[in-house]
C-alpha cells in the first residue's frame, strides 16, 4: 500500500464514511471540491459532503462500508466499495422501511496536495430503491 492509498483509506474510508464523522471531511476534501454524481447532483464542496455523510448515517444507523478495491495512479484514486445497513430514516425521499440493504459503488477522485479536488461517483441508487421496496425489479 502506498502513502496516498493509506491516506485516503484512513481519512476518507475510516474517518469520514465508516465513522460517520462530518468533522473529518475538511481534512481530505478541498474547499473547491467538485462532485459528479448523476444520482445526487449538488454535492460540491466539503459542506455538501458533510450533509451526505450525516444523511446516510441517519438513514442507516448501522451503516457499514468496505473498501473492496483501491487503485492509485498519479493523481487519481479509484475506490470500489460496498455499503450496507438497515434503513431506519429518510434517504432519497424514502422514509425508513426497516429493510436491510447492500449496494455497491465506484468512486474516482482527483487529488492534489493530499486533498480530494474532484470526484466521479457511481453507485447503485436504482438497486437501493428496489431493495427499499420503492421500485420493482422487472425483467428486461
Amino acid at each position: 500500500m502506498n502513502d496516498l492509498e493509506s491516506l485516503v483509506r484512513r481519512r476518507l474510508v475510516e474517518d469520514v464514511w465508516s465513522a460517520g464523522n462530518p468533522d473529518a471531511v475538511d481534512a481530505i476534501f478541498a474547499p473547491e471540491f467538485v462532485a459528479h454524481d448523476p444520482d445526487r447532483p449538488g454535492l460540491d464542496g466539503p459542506d455538501a459532503v458533510k450533509r451526505s455523510v450525516v444523511a446516510f448515517h441517519r438513514a442507516f444507523p448501522d451503516f457499514e462500508i468496505t473498501a473492496d478495491d483501491f487503485l492509485v495512479a498519479h493523481d487519481r484514486v479509484v475506490w470500489r466499495w460496498t455499503m450496507s445497513g438497515t434503513h431506519r430514516g429518510p434517504i432519497l425521499g424514502v422514509d425508513g422501511t426497516g429493510r436491510r440493504v447492500a449496494i455497491t459503488g465506484l468512486s474516482l477522485f482527483r487529488m492534489r496536495d493530499q486533498m480530494l479536488r474532484e470526484g466521479w461517483i457511481h453507485w447503485d441508487a436504482l438497486g437501493l430503491l428496489r431493495q427499499l421496496g420503492v421500485l420493482r425489479a422487472e425483467g428486461v
